[in-house]
């Protein structure tokens, strides 16, 4: 199968019935090339607002099999269907900034997982080491929940997968509507990739945390990002997310040279402000103020 930078074609794990087949990731994969399954229960949004991202990008059509780069795949379902036939390392939980996720999806999440006192308990303990028990909205913070799953007794059904990785990512101190006039969502996408580009860099990889080993993240579950309790329109949600990826696959530090030589290096700045526009440009031209 051809892959192509920033590529929509689908690539399953472990589903042959529905012809899908995971890119392989080796150890040589640099850290910022990974999966992204877009589940969701209406794709429509998110198919047509990527396909126009991934037209924007130069060159998609050139395959560089030396120079892999994030992919993605529009799931349409629920996660919990998502991972009878599928695996992922991690999962994306948008919660609010204290970790209390018993409303909405993360509720969902936190039964899959054997409840919320025991998720909820697993997320806030890291909460509280990492941001004082209060996570601003737009981060993301990566929890580990292998002895969540694994020494806590968790009841874990025959047949489906659990990720043990839970990307929580707040896009509201407090449940409450969004306003859709800012950038919030592309922020918190932002947030996303670069953390798993962070925990899947070698120097973290090989540096076990406690009595347990980091896992390189090759795939992870994203949800619409707040469409439910915060009424975020998904076409808002959808292009949000799309030009998030968009800038990530583009950007100089993951290794695409079409960028490195927007504009001359000049003064020793690593990144130019032709680039930085152009950055913004595209991130005003979503309607954003």
């Amino acid at each position: 199968m051809h892959h192509k930078k920033f590529d929509n074609s689908t690539h399953q794990t472990s589903s042959p019935s529905d012809g899908h087949i995971t890119p392989p990731i080796s150890t040589a994969t640099p850290p910022y090339a990974f999966h992204i399954y877009l589940v969701t229960p209406n794709p429509e949004a998110w198919k047509t607002a990527f396909a126009a991202a991934s037209g924007l990008l130069k060159n998609m059509d050139i395959i560089d099999r030396n120079h892999p780069h994030l992919t993605y795949t529009i799931y349409k379902g629920t996660f919990e269907r998502f991972l009878k036939t599928h695996k992922a390392e991690a999962i994306v939980s948008l919660s609010n900034s204290f970790g209390l996720m018993d409303g909405g999806v993360d509720a969902n999440i936190s039964d899959y997982y054997g409840g919320a006192d025991k998720l909820i308990t697993h997320v806030q303990r890291r909460l509280e080491a990492d941001w004082s028990g209060q996570q601003n909205p737009g981060t993301c913070t990566i929890v580990d929940l292998q002895d969540l799953l694994v020494g806590s007794g968790t009841t874990r059904a025959a047949g489906q997968h659990y990720p043990r990785y839970l990307l929580h990512t707040p896009i509201m101190r407090l449940p409450k509507h969004i306003d859709p006039s800012t950038d919030l969502i592309y922020r918190c996408v932002w947030a996303i990739l670069s953390a798993v580009r962070r925990h899947n860099s070698p120097h973290n990889l090989l540096t076990p945390s406690g009595a347990q080993h980091p896992a390189r993240i090759n795939s992870l579950i994203m949800l619409g990002m707040g469409t439910g309790a915060g009424e975020l329109p998904e076409e808002t949600c959808a292009r949000q997310m799309a030009l998030a990826c968009k800038h990530f696959v583009e950007a100089p530090s993951n290794g695409n040279p079409e960028e490195d030589s927007i504009e001359p290096m000049k003064n020793g700045y690593a990144k130019s402000w032709a680039y930085a526009m152009k950055v913004q440009e595209e991130v005003l031209g979503l309607g954003i103020p």
